[in-house]
């Protein structure tokens, strides 16, 4: 023990107490036994730090041990609780494996039942990178990744399952179970913003299948699915569709023609075999309209000469397909 130390055990008034003290600093301090400090009966609290000081409880690099700090015990409420009024409740400096690390099992690893007034769980600071946040799934090469470097997450699936089953790799859940006449639901909203030149093209969602090489299916393949399940009751208002296509034109556009196409729907064939998709392709494929009947969706017309028209583009020359008002 230092003199500084000695010092204060010389205080003590009790000669029998300053030696138990003296002997039990001497343990704590130069001690290689298990437990070098031992509290074996019940208590409320094991260790009080009442006065200001700079660190509490320290544990330099000279500590060689397999665990700094162990709770061991099943009872307690909480492993570490820290109550107080903290600028930070627990700082973790350089490390080689884990800050944290959570490896029996555990109702909840971290639990953050408070209110947190600026966040739950922070990693770094605004505009500055503190490294990936990694989440592993059940298979191995599945995982979920904040990539800060590139600001963006990462989902990342692979699967040799062959078995009859959905394969997904994320997916998004919304139940609505209040009646509303002035609500919008969105269950997924993907905007893109800019108010300057993006670039070649831009897509605010991107759904591509890519069958490499070999890849196919037996049944059918559709790179953005659109399925609308319909309620089993009679329809008294409303409007349905598989697919919605919305275009905003302000007040101060101009310029649109052939040079400039805009369009509710625009259709792009390309790649080394073009020229089987121009012989054998359709440029629409619907099944379910039934045969070609008078009155319904998929009508025989021949008693009506074609009264309007609407515009479609084809390779940059303006085309028009021929209607009438009249039905079969």
């Amino acid at each position: 023990m230092g003199n500084d130390t000695s010092a204060y055990i010389n205080k003590v008034f009790d000669p029998n107490a300053r030696k138990a003290l003296s002997e039990l600093l001497e343990r704590v301090a130069g001690s290689t036994d298990a437990y070098p400090l031992y509290v074996d009966e019940a208590f409320t609290t094991a260790l009080t730090i009442a006065a200001d000081g700079t660190t509490g409880i320290a544990i330099t690099s000279a500590f060689s041990g397999s665990n700094a700090i162990s709770l061991a015990g099943t009872g307690s409420a909480a492993g570490v609780n820290i109550s107080g009024n903290h600028t930070v409740g627990v700082t973790i400096g350089a490390q080689t494996t884990a800050g944290v690390a959570i490896t029996g099992a555990t109702a909840t690893g971290v639990s953050i039942t408070g209110s947190c007034s600026t966040a739950a769980i922070q990693v770094g600071v605004s505009g500055t990178a503190a490294g990936d946040i990694l989440a592993y799934g059940a298979t191995a090469g599945c995982s979920m990744r904040w990539d800060a470097s590139d600001d963006k997450v990462v989902f990342t699936r692979t699967s040799a399952t062959a078995t009859a089953t959905n394969l997904m790799t994320a997916e998004v859940l919304q139940t609505l179970t209040g009646a509303s006449a002035v609500n919008t639901a969105e269950a997924f909203r993907s905007v893109l913003t800019s108010n300057v030149q993006v670039g070649n093209w831009a897509n605010a969602i991107l759904g591509k299948i890519d069958f490499s090489s070999a890849g196919f299916v037996t049944g059918l393949a559709g790179a953005v699915c659109g399925e609308l399940d319909m309620a089993g009751v009679t329809l008294g208002n409303g409007s349905y569709c598989c697919f919605e296509a919305e275009l905003n034109a302000p007040a101060s556009c101009a310029g649109w023609g052939t040079s400039v196409p805009v369009a509710f729907m625009t259709g792009n064939a390309w790649g080394a075999g073009v020229a089987e998709f121009r012989d054998d392709g359709f440029i629409f494929n619907f099944t379910g309209v039934g045969a070609a009947t008078s009155g319904k969706i998929f009508q025989a017309n021949t008693a009506t000469a074609a009264s309007h028209a609407l515009r479609i583009l084809i390779d940059g020359v303006a085309y028009y397909i021929m209607l009438t008002e009249t039905g079969a």
